[in-house]
């Protein structure tokens, strides 16, 4: 009897060995997934905040330039409105046309990072879960927003543009020197162009406002995957 009792210890003992064992196996590749996933998802949230950089960069370069269109536009109507000045002619002519010629497509700007890590669901390799909202929340008010932009360029009856063909005026024209100055004393006094650059007007100003929220909208992502990124709490 006690030989049985002993030859049952021996093979409890035994088979808690293996369980050791496994268990101990199992807790190290255990931990070197973690380590994997985690590795993984600081290149994810590394190569994400480079895309996110880039993305507000090339908007805030356009945005930066259809301001001042914008701008020469609103100087170029407030000459047209008030008394006429030949000498202005270059000025005016060279704002309108920068208007009519301005469209709202900002080319470059990729979301190949984030549809990656959507489409391989390594998604839930993120761990914070208000990042993961705020990058899934920023991803599609970014197109929605662009597309918002291309609506805003198509919607234009490019009645401007036609004002200013009409009178033979080329868009690729860099001077006013380059076009018969009585083409542009007519012009001036054409009364459908005011009406047209106010609309030329209203359309730059909705590319505006919606570029300003994309770029603030970036930024914001952007710092937030800078603290995640250095293991910090996020502040926004």
């Amino acid at each position: 009897m006690a030989k049985t009792r002993g030859s049952y210890a021996r093979l409890a003992g035994e088979f808690g060995v293996i369980v050791v064992g496994v268990l101990t196996a199992l807790g190290l590749e255990g931990g070197r997934q973690l380590w994997r996933d985690a590795e993984t998802e600081r290149a994810y949230l590394v190569a994400l905040r480079d895309e996110v950089d880039l993305n507000a960069s090339l908007i805030s370069q356009y945005l930066n330039g259809t301001e001042r269109v914008a701008a020469g536009l609103e100087g170029a109507i407030t000459q047209i409105e008030g008394p006429y000045v030949e000498e202005a002619r270059s000025d005016i002519l060279l704002a309108l046309m920068s208007a009519a010629r301005q469209s709202g497509v900002v080319t470059g700007v990729s979301t190949a990072v984030f549809d990656d890590l959507r489409s391989t669901g390594n998604v839930r390799l993120i761990g914070d879960l208000e990042l993961r909202r705020g990058m899934a929340l920023t991803y599609a008010r970014l197109e929605s927003r662009m597309d918002r932009i291309d609506v805003y360029s198509e919607r234009t009856d490019a009645r401007l543009l036609h004002t200013l063909t009409g009178y033979g005026i080329r868009l690729r024209v860099r001077s006013a020197e380059d076009i018969d100055p009585t083409v542009l004393d007519r012009l001036a006094e054409d009364p459908a162009l005011v009406p047209e650059a106010h609309r030329e007007q209203a359309r730059l100003e909705g590319i505006l406002r919606t570029l300003e929220l994309v770029v603030a909208g970036l930024e914001r992502l952007s710092t937030n995957l800078d603290a995640a990124i250095a293991g910090e709490p996020l502040p926004n």
